[in-house]
């Protein structure tokens, strides 16, 4: 870091702290331009249980990567991610469901890489991570719905404020927003 003008690395509290600042001679945990502050942590040495895939790369050494039931036989440098759901045509409509896919496929991937801190079984990591998935479908749902109804009456209120002008059917509209 010295090489390229920042001060060596100081630790205060759970933080390093370096500047580039050529006014001090030693960094703090002051806020400034050309401050740079970072956290490390890190997971206690012992007992690990990992739930992932096996392989071997091109020096035959053996390495982990996330596992994918669909992808399983695939060459070394090939990805395992989860494939892309495939968009619904040429419509406007593509542009939700690209939306959705992308928070989907943050949120919830359809691999299996799994680490804890402590010794367990195999069942027990997939048995945790199917209880993630259910509880997060608990949540999920009920907002999707409610985000989608919010959406309709924002979608129509505008229509149904043009609406009100027509006698008879304006205000049958107006009563239902």
């Amino acid at each position: 870091m010295s090489s390229k003008g920042f001060l060596e690395f100081k630790a205060i509290g759970d933080y390093l702290y370096s500047s580039c600042d050529t006014d001090r001679t030693e960094p703090t945990d002051q806020t400034h331009n050309g401050c740079y502050r970072m956290k490390v942590e890190s997971a206690p040495c012992g007992q690990v249980s990992l739930c992932a895939q096996v392989i071997q790369d091109d020096k035959k050494k053996y390495t982990f990567r996330k596992w994918n039931p669909l992808k399983e036989h695939v060459p070394y440098e090939t990805a395992t991610d989860a494939d892309v759901d495939e968009d619904c045509g040429g419509t406007w409509w593509c542009y939700i469901c690209k939306v959705v896919n992308f928070c989907m496929d943050k949120l919830i991937e359809e691999v299996v890489h799994i680490i804890s801190e402590k010794s367990e079984s195999a069942d027990d990591l997939l048995k945790q991570s199917d209880d993630f998935v259910k509880k997060a479908g608990m949540i999920m749902r009920p907002c999707a719905i409610f985000t989608c109804m919010l959406g309709f009456f924002f979608l129509f209120s505008p229509l149904v404020a043009v609406l009100k002008w027509i006698p008879l059917i304006g205000m049958l509209l107006g009563m239902i927003v």
